[in-house]
This record gives structure tokens, sequence and C-alpha cells, in this order.
């Protein structure tokens, strides 16, 4: 008698349970006899039993209403053929998942263009490769396993940064245009407006996009294929809470003009408050589920580098002889710098309260 078995990889069990964590449905559809399905399934991981099971001669018999209704307590999928494969990639889709496909055939090609994501094997067929959006060169599950944690820190990375640009955007719009409607001086010039924005996010931005990937990044559901980038969450931090602290600061410029402080010392004020306020809030928008007090702030080097160099500008900009005349500014007292780390400071603080307030009522 002589037994044949094709052996797992190492990594196969790890990487299926990183994936079963990351709230990843795996589905075991194969030709092969269920006894070897529900053996192979249960050595990675897998749930496999008699009652996860169905073959290719039960779903004959099954209607497309009926397996819809019984597919999510599905692990294995046995001595199916390729007209069942199609059927059980259309059965996913129609109850609301995003599919993957894996295959490597001629036959699995309608299956993997009928799936969101076809996925083919490096040591597939040609047709297969076309078919498909991705192919596995290694014909690894793991690279599965890394193309998702990649492709979840690359989307929550995007996020980061339009909420760090938008929330950001409305402080120079909120000042001017209150101090036009207020028949105010302009608490700022083009010049500085100019230079804000690029000591302030010039740098900062690009390196939001170098943010490692967050610890329990493979530990969260999957968001819906529905998803929007820009969700409830952000949008209340973007719009309510940018929009009120920067009333806050323009409220700053209010009293520093009532109590006749000269108006190039308050433009300065404003102007190194605001290039400050980026430098420091972009730390804020490192995790959106965590506080600031509860996350490695320097585990970005990029970002750490930007940051410095954005304060070098900003420095450069009040104390440098041509930068100083360029933008009017004057010197400041170490009581208007205690002024400027408190304005800085109001957005972190807002940001802070939303993010805790939304984390209490999820």
């Amino acid at each position: 008698l002589l037994g044949i078995k094709d052996p797992l990889r190492p990594q196969a069990k790890q990487t299926v349970k990183e994936l079963l964590g990351a709230g990843i449905k795996l589905v075991v559809v194969t030709g092969d006899h269920k006894d070897t399905a529900i053996r192979i399934a249960s050595e990675v991981g897998l749930p496999a039993s008699e009652q996860n099971v169905i073959t290719g001669i039960q779903l004959d018999k099954m209607s497309d209403e009926e397996l819809e209704l019984r597919i999510e307590n599905i692990t294995i999928f046995a001595r199916v053929e390729p007209k069942h494969k199609i059927r059980i990639v259309n059965a996913f889709k129609n109850v609301g998942r995003a599919v993957a496909m894996i295959g490597d055939g001629v036959n699995d090609a309608p299956a993997l263009k009928a799936a969101d994501i076809g996925v083919a094997l490096g040591s597939g067929s040609d047709v297969s490769h076309e078919i498909a959006d991705m192919v596995l060169l290694d014909n690894n599950l793991s690279s599965i396993d890394a193309a998702v944690r990649e492709g979840r820190t690359i989307f929550e990375n995007i996020r980061k940064m339009i909420v760090f640009l938008m929330a950001r955007s409305f402080s120079e719009i909120v000042m001017i245009a209150g101090a036009i409607l207020c028949g105010f001086p302009l608490p700022l010039f083009a010049t500085q407006i100019f230079w804000i924005n690029m000591v302030g996010h010039g740098f900062t931005h690009l390196a939001l996009i170098k943010e490692p990937e967050e610890h329990d990044i493979m530990k969260r559901a999957p968001l819906s294929k529905y998803e929007p980038i820009l969700n409830y969450d952000m949008k209340f931090m973007i719009f309510l809470i940018g929009i009120i602290t920067d009333f806050g600061l323009f409220g700053m410029y209010v009293f520093l003009l009532k109590i006749n402080m000269p108006i190039d010392r308050i433009r300065t004020i404003i102007f190194t408050a605001l290039a400050c306020d980026a430098l420091f809030f972009v730390f804020a928008v490192k995790n959106f589920k965590k506080s600031i007090f509860k996350i490695d702030l320097f585990n970005n080097a990029w970002l750490i580098w930007a940051v410095a160099a954005g304060f070098v500008l900003q420095l450069c900009a009040l104390y440098v002889p041509f930068l100083k005349d360029l933008f009017q500014a004057t010197d400041l007292s170490l009581a208007e710098w205690g002024i400027i780390l408190g304005l800085s400071l109001i957005k972190i603080t807002g940001i802070e309260v939303a993010k805790d307030w939304l984390r209490r009522k999820s």
C-alpha cells in the first residue's frame, strides 16, 4: 500500500490564523474527495466537519437561493467541477461578500473573472494569468496575507493624510474670511499663507504615507466594499472639530486686537501659531483609534524629520534677517511663545476629545 501526500507549507497554518483573525473567511474549493479536503482543512486550522462540507453532487441538487442561505456556514466544497466554482463565487457575492478566488487552470478562468479579485498561481496556465487581477509568483498564501496587511495600511495612511490636509485647510479660510467680515485687519499676508502651507503641509503629509502599520491592523474586521474613504467619523473630525477649533484661533486673534497689541506682532503670533499647529497636529492623526498618549510618536522617522525640518524653517522665517523682512515678522517674547504653544494645542485637544467621544460611542 503506497500513500502519497502533498505536504503543507510550514507557514500555512500561521497564515490561515492571521487571515481568520483579520475577519477573512477562507473556503476550500477542490476536486478532491471530501475526506481529503476535511483532513487538509483541519491541519491548517479551518473549521472542518461533515456539517461544513458540500459536494458537487449536492450543489447540483441545490438552487442558487438555497446555496446562498447555507454558504456562510460552509468552509469546504469538495468534488466540484468548473461550473460549480462560478456558482460559489456568485453566491458569496450575492450575500455581500467581497470575493477573492485563487485558481491556476484554464477551467478556473470563469470563476477568476467573476470574482472581485481573481488570483492566479504563478505556476498556473497563461489563460489564468491573463484573466486574473493578481498573480502569486511564489504560489504562497502568505503573499495574500502580506498584501492584505499592506493594503489595509495604505488605506489607513490615505485616510490620515486626507484628515490632516482637510482639517488644516480651513484655518486660513476662517481667519481671512472672519477678519474681512468683521472689518478687522488681515491676520496674515499672502506670503505668510504660502509659507505656512509649505512648512506645515509640504513635508508632513508626504511623511504620513510612510506611517508603519498599526499593531492591530490584522485584528480588525474587514471594511465593507461600499465603505467610503471619508466616513462619518472622519467628516466629524474634519468639519465640526476642525472648524470649531479654527474659530477658537480666530477668537484669540480678536482678543489680541482688543488689548491693542501691535498688528505686526499679532500677525507674527498667528503666522507662527498656524505653522506650529500643523506640525503638532500631524501627531494627532497618526492613529484614529487611540489617544496620542497611547501611541508610539517616534515610529516614523520620515515624519520626525519632516516635523523637525518644518520647525527649523519656521524659526528661519522669524530670525533670519532677509526672511524676517520678507514675512514682516517681529521678535517674540517667551510669553508670546507660550501663547503660540497654547494656540497650537487647540486643534490637537479638539481632535483628541473627538476621538475619545467616537471611541465611547462605538
